[in-house]
């Protein structure tokens, strides 16, 4: 099988945006840790520090990939958004976040560290996440032709 190069370039935004994630959570986490003791605020702030985090990182990978590198025009950009964003977005709010809290809660519960619970949740969440979205993209490439 044959990987392509927009597979790879799609992959590659949401996992730029998850590194940003992935250094905003631990903080965010160790943060709320000293400030409060409940595993329900301590998840949601996670929760927070993982959506500011993420989002710039991966949303301006994808301009320059599509913008810059493979040249599309900004209407071609726009269109795609009209596909990708909506649907990441639903994703993103009912699975990868739900997923990061209660992971996170059951972590904090059972006694783990603080980056650790963080940082196991956010890997196990975000590998849920990133197999719906491609499945989505193969979805939509299978029966529209479009290839996000």
């Amino acid at each position: 099988m044959k990987v392509s190069k927009h597979f790879i370039n799609f992959n590659k935004q949401f996992i730029f945006g998850e590194v940003g994630s992935m250094i905003s959570a631990p903080v965010a986490g160790y943060i709320a840790s000293t400030f409060f003791s409940s595993p329900d605020v301590i998840s949601a702030l996670i929760v927070a520090g993982a959506a500011i985090g993420g989002l710039v990182p991966g949303i301006g990978m994808r301009i320059y990939d599509q913008i810059k590198v493979e040249k599309v025009s900004k209407k071609q950009f726009l269109q795609d958004a009209a596909y990708l964003y909506p649907i990441a977005s639903l994703l993103i709010f009912t699975i990868y976040y739900p997923s990061l809290f209660f992971l996170s809660r059951y972590f904090i519960s059972h006694g783990y560290t603080a980056i650790g619970y963080v940082i196991g949740s956010q890997i196990v969440s975000y590998a849920i996440f990133l197999s719906s979205l491609n499945l989505y993209r193969y979805l939509l490439l299978k029966f529209t032709g479009r290839n996000l």
